[in-house]
């Protein structure tokens, strides 16, 4: 048995201009068709306003999948998942706005509570509007984004005014939507997560316990760890990691320091080191990670935290583990084989010894054609009869084994 893949989720990290509380992302570059590549979500740290001008295809907002044409618009909250897909063979025209909601607000309104409330209907929910039906908004995003392409004198202060505008009138659909107590539920989940993520924010370079994190959110550590994966589509501690990472490229971009001065010195152990030190080491120094060193200082690879763990209790699963079966049994004799395994395991399982220079089963198969397979080949190996059955490009993916004590193909 394998894990599934755990769905991967990229943080799209925007710096606002000096002085500026709008990042504008305009022209050509926008032209493209979306996503068709692309199998995962991903988030940001600013508010996004997205303009259709033309195109179509899908949008994944949250866990709601919905069609796009042209003309019209998302309005979608920092933290939120989210992924835009063209219909295949299609170009779309977008171009986005991204607002610094806080910033901008801390200086346009004096009243803290009115500030708040209106912070908080903004990012209780994604918007995903038409120019007919909400002209008001459309008008002013519009507005908006060729004040920006122009930059004309005073550009920025001409924007900020909509913008001031088009902030209330945001905050405004939220309240009157008729999906009120929704929005409700959900913008208490979504101030349960921002607080987490704006301590995240203040506190990353510190050693974070996720039971610690819980209690400050007023919440049990389960209930956090479910709620942040269902929505995040991450856990809580990859969440953490991805900040981490965001911060050091952030600093990397602004220093002249040298990496080596920069980075924490890094846990060497030796090939024979016994686990139960190895795992004292990792304890002391706080670290998940250590690199292995051969008799001669180089390197022979990492050994993680959970690499140790499992090898005292057995594998590990956690709430993004699936079972995958690498030999999935179809009758008495028939196994359908994941081509990713080794070549070891395969003749580990069915108890055969081949001559490849091959690593995977998938290799071995396509040395054993001697050319690019289709499916339906098929071949014999001592007692297996091999067929392909399942391609991914030019890639063998699956193949299909029978096993018996004589192969009728070798019997002739």
């Amino acid at each position: 048995m394998a894990k599934k893949r755990k769905p991967k989720m990229e943080l799209r990290y925007y710096k606002m201009p000096e002085g500026s509380p709008i990042l504008a992302l305009l022209g050509q570059k926008w032209i493209q068709n979306y996503g068709n590549d692309i199998d995962y979500l991903h988030f940001h740290n600013y508010l996004e306003i997205g303009f259709c001008y033309e195109g179509q295809g899908f949008l994944i907002l949250g866990e709601d999948k919905v069609r796009f044409h042209d003309r019209e618009f998302t309005v979608i909250p920092p933290n939120y998942p989210h992924t835009t897909n063209s219909d295949i063979g299609t170009v779309s025209r977008w171009e986005y706005l991204f607002i610094d909601v806080e910033g901008f607000l801390n200086k346009f309104i004096d009243n803290s509570v009115k500030k708040e409330k209106i912070v908080q209907r903004i990012n209780s929910r994604a918007l995903f509007l038409n120019e007919k039906e909400n002209r008001s908004m459309a008008d002013k995003i519009l507005k908006i984004l060729d004040i920006m392409r122009n930059g004309e004198e005073f550009y920025l202060e001409e924007a900020k005014g909509i913008l001031a505008s088009l902030l209330v009138e945001i905050a405004r659909i939220n309240r009157d939507s008729g999906e009120e107590r929704y929005s409700e539920g959900r913008g208490k989940v979504m101030d349960m997560i921002s607080k987490f993520q704006d301590y995240i924010s203040d506190h990353y370079m510190e050693d974070l316990r996720i039971d610690e994190l819980a209690e400050y959110c007023h919440i049990s550590e389960t209930h956090l760890r479910r709620i942040f994966t269902t929505y995040m589509k991450m856990s809580p501690l990859e969440y953490i990691n991805t900040i981490r990472i965001q911060a050091a490229c952030d600093y990397l971009k602004k220093t002249d320091q040298p990496i080596a001065e920069i980075m924490t010195k890094p846990l060497f152990v030796y090939q024979y080191t016994k686990i139960r030190d190895i795992l004292k080491m990792l304890q002391h120094q706080k670290s998940h990670i250590a690199v292995v060193v051969d008799d001669f200082g180089g390197t022979l690879g990492i050994v993680t935290m959970e690499d140790i763990l499992e090898e005292l209790v057995g594998e590990i699963w956690d709430e993004h583990d699936e079972v995958k079966e690498d030999f999935e049994k179809l009758d008495e004799n028939t196994y359908r084989v994941d081509c990713s395994v080794s070549l070891e395991d395969f003749m580990e399982f069915f108890d055969v010894k081949l001559e490849s220079d091959s690593v995977s089963v998938g290799g071995w198969v396509m040395e054993q054609l001697n050319r690019v397979p289709v499916k339906g080949d098929s071949f014999t190996a001592q007692n297996l009869e091999i067929t392909v059955s399942d391609l991914s490009a030019y890639r063998v993916s699956f193949i299909t084994v029978r096993q018996c004590d004589v192969c009728l193909t070798c019997e002739q």
